[in-house]
């Protein structure tokens, strides 16, 4: 969702580009989603951006501010 809304960008790096465009998403009988690496790819980049991403959203506000 922040990549849509634009809340996030990314650096233009060729692994973690390449790891977003395979990463995909499967939704379980019960309806939750699971969210992985296509076939036998990796997903340790995305999984540090979602990380820091909501290590971010969690912070004080004006912990991470520009200014």
């Amino acid at each position: 969702t922040a990549l849509n809304s634009g809340a996030l960008t990314l650096l233009p790096d060729a692994v973690a580009r390449a790891e977003y465009q395979a990463f995909e998403s499967v939704q379980t009988a019960n309806g939750a989603y699971q969210y992985r690496a296509a076939g036998d790819g990796h997903d340790d980049c995305i999984i540090a951006d979602m990380l820091m991403w909501r290590a971010m959203n969690a912070a004080p506000i004006g912990v991470y501010s520009a200014d």
